[in-house]
């Protein structure tokens, strides 16, 4: 479960090397951008919530926007 943008970006950093790709590095230069302030959480969570996706961590149905002090949340993520 990702909680916040900042866990978006720890458990991206954890993703081993070999499976990054350009959806990955979109991700992680999004939640990058949210945490300093260039864009929104909520744009960061959609780019998250794609990459979650593309690599079926995440299926379609399962990521559901929880509002949150600024942050936003994905639910149901799944290693």
């Amino acid at each position: 479960e990702i909680d916040s943008v900042a866990e978006a970006m720890m458990f991206l950093r954890k993703w081993p090397t070999g499976r990054r790709g350009p959806v990955y590095q979109c991700a992680l230069n999004c939640c990058s951008a949210a945490l300093s302030g260039q864009m929104s959480a909520e744009e960061a969570r959609k780019a998250f919530t794609g990459f979650a996706r593309i690599t079926r961590l995440l299926d379609d149905d399962m990521a559901l926007p929880v509002p949150g002090e600024g942050e936003a949340r994905v639910h149901a993520l799944r290693r």
